[in-house]
């Protein structure tokens, strides 16, 4: 097996979330399988920083929400933090994968303007555009020259630029988003912790709740409540991470229920928030 990677800290294990930086890269990697090797992944309790993997050749079998999808040659597949990571590769289909771990304070924020957020397997092509650019972030966080940190995170955010402008000509996402899901938005990234009220502002923006629905999905990729969900159990997993009770940090991102906060983040988290807050703070 090739394999090369730089990172930030000693060993790629490390998964300390950083609030003082937006965007940061905490390590990256190449690694190709021969025709006879395989490789397999299980974080049961994934990790706390963000991840993307790109499939540059072969193919690769990754469980996401509860599902294994196969995935081939030309393909960006993103994991968010706390999510369960399992994946594999097998014999035969000579893996060609590059991968990235990132954290910062403006993540969401981020990935949400360049239309990426909730998104979670991307169609891209094979461009050498993308390999350079995972090449140059490895390099700059192996030789550590002065500023390499920033030097890599701008490398890492040119690829994500890259990638969003080719996802949004193949699906039509380039056309600027609506007044009004552009509000909804910020409303879910800025009061999270207060109720939503659908048939409300649907209602406010002179539109039904059905039709305001599949205007947000059209243009988001998924519904608003779904949208919602993620933002607050994104914030739930910071909270936790940081010594709150489960109880504590479900109240802060707007569940007042204890036990329907925890079924919430089982559901899609993959554990229960107790066990979370006990593996990673």
């Amino acid at each position: 097996m090739f394999t090369v990677s730089g990172r930030v800290y000693p060993s790629a294990e490390i998964d300390m979330p950083r609030n003082d930086r937006p965007l940061m890269v905490g390590g990256c990697g190449h690694f190709v399988l021969s025709a006879e090797e395989h490789k397999e992944i299980s974080r049961p309790a994934g990790r706390r920083d963000y991840q993307m993997l790109y499939v540059r050749s072969g193919k690769a079998y990754y469980t996401l929400l509860g599902q294994e999808k196969a995935v081939s040659a030309g393909h960006i597949v993103f994991y968010y933090p706390g999510e369960p990571q399992f994946y594999h590769y097998l014999p035969g289909d000579q893996a060609d994968i590059y991968w990235i771990h990132f954290t910062g304070h403006s993540v969401t924020n981020e990935l949400d303007r360049l239309n990426l957020y909730g998104q979670r397997i991307l169609t891209v092509t094979t461009r050498d555009a993308y390999s350079r650019l995972f090449d140059s972030v490895i390099q700059e966080l192996q030789l550590k020259r002065l500023h390499y940190n920033d030097v890599a995170d701008a490398l890492f955010k040119e690829l994500l630029c890259y990638i969003s402008r080719e996802v949004s000509v193949q699906t039509g996402i380039a056309v600027p988003r609506t007044r009004e899901v552009e509000q909804a938005v910020r409303i879910f990234h800025t009061q999270f912790d207060k109720p939503f009220h659908l048939a409300e502002y649907a209602q406010s923006c002179n539109m039904s709740t059905c039709w305001f629905s599949r205007l947000f999905r059209r243009q988001m990729g998924v519904s608003p409540q779904q949208y919602l969900t993620e933002v607050r159990l994104s914030h739930a997993c910071e909270l936790l991470d940081s010594g709150s009770s489960v109880a504590e940090a479900g109240m802060n991102v707007g569940y007042e229920d204890p036990s329907y906060f925890s079924r919430i983040f089982k559901k899609h988290i993959g554990i229960p928030p107790a066990q979370y807050r006990s593996e990673h703070h």
